[in-house]
């Protein structure tokens, strides 16, 4: 019976996943587009960046722009973490074998990282134009961590996708 629930759990925050990723953060991209007259790409979705990437992005933004991004930092990205933390760890939880147990809180690397990328973004948002190299620096570090944390949660997933899968054909064909 709990394991019904689990993949019902998994489900909701399937949909709540891609509420987020296909919706909520492209339409408010967009309006922060429109807003500011040409397509920027937000901190948080590079890899790593520096001092002149912020200060170019948040002179881009202008005021108008920066409380668009300000509001998608700080709502709708403190939201998210939690929901594709949920998702990867049932996901994981379900798919990962039990000797590898310790894998399945490899997403709490990247939610945590990601909280610390969003606190950082809110904290240059705020004090702009008087932010400075560490503050950057800082901030870029978190957010390739999370990206490191992701792509290993995904590697996992993948990885423990297809052990199952060659397990699978071993004992039908075995």
């Amino acid at each position: 019976m709990i394991k019904g629930y689990r993949y019902l759990i998994i489900i909701t925050f399937t949909v709540l996943f891609c509420l987020f990723s296909f919706y909520l953060f492209p339409v408010n991209q967009a309006e922060m587009n429109i807003v500011v007259g040409e397509s920027v790409k937000t901190l948080d979705s590079r890899f790593s960046y520096s001092y002149s990437d912020v200060n170019d992005l948040f002179y881009t933004l202008g005021d108008s722009g920066a409380d668009i991004y300000m509001y998608i930092t700080s709502v709708i990205d403190m939201i998210y973490p939690i929901v594709y933390g949920v998702l990867f760890i049932l996901i994981l939880s379900v798919v990962l074998l039990k000797r590898s147990s310790v894998f399945r809180f490899t997403p709490i690397v990247a939610v945590a990282f990601d909280y610390a990328e969003n606190i950082n973004t809110l904290l240059l948002l705020n004090r702009y134009p008087a932010i400075n190299e560490w503050m950057v620096i800082r901030g870029s570090v978190f957010t390739l961590f999370k990206w490191i944390g992701v792509i290993l949660t995904l590697g996992i997933i993948v990885i423990s996708l297809c052990v199952r899968l060659l397990r699978w054909i071993k004992v039908k064909n075995g």
